[in-house]
């Protein structure tokens, strides 16, 4: 395989529609400020936007690459689901995880102090747990875990729904 190099103007512009900087690291420069002092390094906690006031400490997870927290369909959707478990929004605590990379498990259950998590079309190996079977609740550090479709599939599924619902009744 040859090495492909151009500088043929119209042919970089076809291949390139962004514009592109170099930048160069000048000497001198840390990339990460370096600190010597052990005192002076302070650790910082992470910070989540979420909906509700996790009240009672249900921490619902999902993934919307589209919506900054969660879809208003599906927050409808859940709410109606929350309220027949007598939940309602001041309760939870739900995070749209496609914001935040390489969160585990063990700092979404400190920051949250949850006892009950729900992965909504998550994969639980995303934060560091094993998969889990969908629909089957499983428990780590005394927090219940349940993994299950995502809202659109279950949307569209009333065997999903439906499979869902008789966990949660008991969940």
């Amino acid at each position: 395989m040859s090495d492909l190099l151009s500088q043929n103007l119209a042919a970089l512009r076809l291949l390139f529609t962004e514009d592109l900087y170099l930048v160069r690291k000048q000497p001198g420069l840390a990339s990460k400020p370096e600190i010597n002092d052990k005192k002076k390094i302070k650790e910082t906690k992470p910070a989540f936007e979420y909906v509700g006031d996790n009240l009672k400490n249900v921490l619902i997870l999902i993934n919307d690459p589209i919506h900054t927290k969660i879809n208003p369909v599906h927050q409808e959707m859940l709410l109606k689901v929350m309220w027949a478990i007598k939940l309602d929004i001041r309760d939870l605590a739900i995070v749209n995880m496609n914001h935040y990379y390489q969160v585990d498990f063990n700092t979404l259950k400190i920051f949250f102090n949850c006892n009950r998590l729900i992965l909504f079309g998550l994969d639980p190996i995303t934060i560091g747990l094993p998969n889990n079977v969908l629909n089957k609740v499983d428990q780590k550090d005394n927090v219940k875990i349940l993994a299950t479709h995502s809202f659109e599939e279950m949307r569209n599924s009333e065997g999903k729904k439906r499979e869902f619902w008789q966990v949660l009744k008991s969940f």
